[in-house]
């Protein structure tokens, strides 16, 4: 059984050897995974990691989250790295009103300048939204998506939203975080998604499935997420395996 991580963070410090969790994800069938960064201080070692793991693909951004800790010229230096690293993709990207710290003006400029420099570099963007719905589709409708396509990552909005999100070219990601009873807004929402638009991540080192073992996520867990929304759809965990690591083949590889 082949399986691709869509989201993870490999650079994370709570990690000990990258190494071995790279070695257990490859004995758990994990072709390849998409490392996140969050900010410019981990740009650096997403790109050595993905360079010296092939099944590494690297993702950077300003995540709204960080935006405190840019400096000046960062956007100009995101571009520059991004036409080097030809694999890359932009992400996390977004904007998060679950916190209140957060300036709302601030993200979405700040997230409208990446989605613009991923549009212009045609390449794939990993998406952040916390509570901001209504904004995310707002600006969206209003830019487009780069022609290579779009996640959300880790989604956590209802069923509802799934068609409009849709409609707009995004694929929607799910972390561990559905394998939970208590989720019931996510567990319905896996059940309406297209075949063809659905993605599974770890998150990883958050997002731990419910019943995987430890205290860190990692990309060999993401089997406890396949099986679980094989479950809550009605088919193998095969099958989802499959058509995930063809959609997440389609965004990020071909």
């Amino acid at each position: 059984m082949i399986l691709f991580d869509s989201h993870c963070h490999l650079q994370d410090r709570r990690y000990g050897s990258v190494r071995e969790i790279i070695g257990r994800a490859r004995e758990s069938g994990v072709a390849n995974m998409v490392c996140s960064a969050v900010n410019e201080s981990d740009w650096k070692q997403v790109r050595s990691i993905a360079h010296s793991y092939p099944e590494v693909i690297p993702s950077f951004c300003m995540h709204p989250m960080y935006l405190q800790n840019r400096t000046g010229g960062w956007l100009e230096r995101m571009e520059e790295l991004l036409k080097v690293e030809a694999r890359a993709g932009v992400g996390e990207i977004g904007i998060d009103r679950w916190d209140k710290r957060f300036n709302d003006q601030e993200q979405r400029d700040i997230f409208i300048d990446q989605l613009m420099l991923a549009k212009r570099l045609n390449r794939p963007v990993s998406i952040h939204c916390r509570k901001a719905w209504g904004q995310l589709i707002d600006i969206v409708r209003r830019t487009g998506l780069p022609g290579t396509g779009a996640m959300i990552h880790s989604y956590s909005g209802g069923p509802d939203l799934v068609v409009q999100l849709e409609k707009l070219g995004f694929y929607i990601s799910f972390s561990g975080s559905v394998t939970r009873d208590r989720n019931h807004k996510g567990r319905e929402a896996v059940k309406v998604v297209s075949s063809e638009r659905l993605l599974i991540e770890t998150d990883a080192p958050d997002m731990l499935p419910a019943d995987a073992p430890g205290e860190l996520n990692e990309p060999s867990f993401i089997r406890f997420t396949a099986e679980s929304i094989a479950v809550l759809r009605g088919v193998t965990v095969e099958e989802i395996a499959v058509l995930t690591t063809e959609n997440a083949n389609r965004l990020f590889l071909l």
